[in-house]
């Protein structure tokens, strides 16, 4: 248990400083339209981020997007420089610099969504138990968290967590219940033909 909360700080704060610590931002309007999608221009192509917000009740205007380099405000047009190559961790981040939703985005892929679900599904991946596995079919471990009896009460946990006003709704010490959800599925997960 111990050292799931050590390696979750532990990325977490990876994320959150690197997302405080560069790019660009610019003046936040609070009277500011914040869609459910956003699309990213990245070099050739276009990564779009698909960020599901209209379910949480929560104020939008002083979020932020990032991806752990170049942080914006959400608008309709956010630029985080993303080549469709490369994998992201692409985050939303509240007035305090903490993640409050996560997505990820795999090499070759042109979508992200950014919603309850992919962040609980990022909070299962913070397990150490995935920490150095390779991983040769993500789909499938997608879908195996995704259809895990406990996976929508892990979701309605979180949800709960982010419209309490936590903090660091994202962090397993500042959301411990939602911790302890996770670590149940990570461990109930069959990941013997995945690696």
């Amino acid at each position: 248990m111990l050292e799931y909360i050590r390696y979750a700080v532990v990325s977490a704060s990876l994320l959150v400083l690197t997302a405080c610590g560069g790019g660009s931002t610019s003046q936040k309007n609070s009277a500011q339209q914040v869609p459910s999608v956003s699309s990213i221009q990245t070099g050739q192509a276009e990564t779009y981020i698909h960020l599901v917000l209209d379910e949480l009740k929560i104020s939008k205007k002083e979020l932020s997007v990032s991806n752990g380099i170049t942080s914006s405000p959400i608008s309709e047009n956010i630029d985080l420089n993303i080549s469709k190559k490369e994998e992201a961790i692409i985050g939303v981040f509240n007035q305090s610099g903490q993640p409050i939703l996560m997505g990820k985005k795999g090499a070759g892929e042109s979508k992200v969504d950014i919603s309850l679900e992919s962040s609980a599904e990022i909070f299962v991946l913070y397990h150490p138990l995935f920490n150095g596995l390779e991983i040769t079919d993500i789909k499938t471990l997608s879908d195996r968290i995704r259809s895990h009896k406990k996976f929508q009460d892990l979701v309605n946990l979180l949800k709960n967590e982010i419209e309490s006003s936590n903090p660091c709704p994202m962090d397993p010490v500042c959301s411990p219940k939602v911790r302890e959800i996770a670590i149940g599925i990570a461990e109930d997960l069959n990941l013997s033909d995945l690696h």
